[in-house]
C-alpha cells in the first residue's frame, strides 16, 4: 500500500468511526416489531428520527389493568434525551383485542417526536 492510499484510508476511518459509534449509542436500528420480554411484556421500537430510535416495553400488567399508562424512553449518545408516550384505555383495549395501534411521543427539547406501531406479538 502506498503512503497516499494509506492516508486516504486512515482519514476515512477517522470520519466514519464517530458516526458508527453515535448510531450504536442511540440504539441505532429500526424496526417496530414487538420483541417478547419477561412475563408477557413486549418491547416495541419507534420509527427512526434524526438517526435514532427509542424502545418502550409494554407491560402485561398494564394491559390487564386497562387504564391509561405512560411509558418513558431515554437514549444517550451525543444528544441524550427522553420521550414519553401515553396509552389511553381505548388503545389498551385495541392492543388486548389483537389490533395494532399507532401512537406518537411528546415532542422533546429538540422538537421531534417518534411513532410506535404497537401490537401484541
Amino acid at each position: 500500500m502506498e503512503r497516499r492510499e494509506f492516508l486516504i484510508r486512515a482519514g476515512l476511518a477517522l470520519v466514519a468511526a464517530p458516526a458508527v459509534l453515535s448510531i450504536a449509542a442511540c440504539g441505532g436500528g429500526g424496526g417496530g416489531s414487538p420483541a417478547p420480554a419477561a412475563g408477557g411484556d413486549f418491547t416495541v421500537t419507534s420509527t427512526s428520527v434524526n438517526s435514532h430510535t427509542h424502545d418502550i416495553t409494554v407491560k402485561a400488567a398494564d394491559l390487564a389493568a386497562g387504564v391509561s399508562v405512560t411509558y418513558t424512553s431515554t437514549v444517550g449518545g451525543s444528544i441524550p434525551h427522553t420521550h414519553t408516550v401515553t396509552l389511553p384505555p381505548a388503545i389498551i383495549n385495541d392492543i388486548n383485542a389483537g389490533k395494532s395501534d399507532n401512537v406518537s411521543s411528546n415532542p422533546d427539547a429538540t422538537a421531534h417526536t417518534h411513532d410506535w406501531a404497537i401490537k401484541k406479538p
